[in-house]
């Protein structure tokens, strides 16, 4: 299991309550399987929570970043991922 702190690259919106958030790795490894999870959380905050990896093995291997689908609505366990920003920091812990 490893921790890594990681620089969100982008943000893009999925639907009106959702975002795919892409976590560059910047060179490094965080080898998992299709279907695992990791546990998530604002790199200034010490809560994470589980999230499932929404990028293939392949395509994080291939483009060097980790992606995420947070739900941002008042309420959800996400909704602290409502203010992230292109170069936000993340904590991710794992694979599970």
């Amino acid at each position: 299991m490893e921790t890594l702190v990681l620089k969100v690259g982008s943000i893009r919106r999925a639907t009106p309550s959702t975002r795919i958030v892409r976590l560059l790795l910047d060179g490094r490894h965080f080898p998992y399987l299709a279907g695992q999870a990791a546990m998530v959380g604002l790199a200034s905050q010490p809560e994470l929570v589980p999230y499932s990896v929404a990028s293939a093995p392949e395509e994080t291997a291939r483009h060097g970043c980790l992606e995420f689908l947070f739900k941002i609505e008042p309420g959800s366990r996400g909704a602290h991922f409502a203010g992230l920003k292109r170069g936000s920091l993340v904590t991710v812990e794992g694979p599970f």
